[in-house]
């Protein structure tokens, strides 16, 4: 059995596991995330107390054929092992704190510092508040983003 990559954001105070947007939904999670996790463009970063162990356990059921919450969680380090190549990034301060709470309905979420693409050009986003989002171009203009374009974007 092939295990999913994935990685352990942490910092002094809370860890979150990144995951796509699209397992949530083929999982059946997508409404049953806490806002207490958060998203940036197509990835969903999983707080770890509760919405990861929904993740982990819908996972299981799905490859495994049994739910380990249901089992008690018992042997779940080893069943985990079995499931997830998980790599950790830990810093002082994680940047996943500064990301977009998770929204079900978002289409896609940009945080400042993300390189997009519209229209085979490259900007970089300057601003990001919901659907507020400026761009600046590789030639220094800004621009405010409309919701159609919003969603025309590409992740450069």
């Amino acid at each position: 059995m092939k295990r999913m990559k994935m990685t352990r954001h942490e910092d002094g105070g809370h860890s979150w596991y990144a995951v796509k947007r699209s397992m949530l939904e083929e999982l059946g999670l997508k409404e049953s995330i806490s806002p207490y996790s958060y998203q940036s463009g197509e990835t969903v970063y999983l707080e770890e107390d509760g919405d990861a162990a929904k993740f982990f356990d819908a996972y299981a059921r799905k490859v495994l054929g049994f739910s380990p919450k249901e089992n008690g969680w018992k042997n779940w380090q080893e069943t985990k092992a079995q499931l997830f190549e998980c790599k950790s990034s830990y810093k002082d301060k994680s940047p996943v704190r500064n990301y977009a709470p998770y929204n079900p309905n978002a289409k896609k979420t940009y945080n400042v510092g993300d390189k997009v693409k519209l229209y085979s050009k490259e900007y970089t986003v300057t601003y990001s508040q919901g659907s507020n989002v400026y761009v600046q171009s590789q030639e220094g203009k800004q621009y405010k983003l409309s919701k159609r374009q919003l969603n025309e974007c590409e992740n450069a």
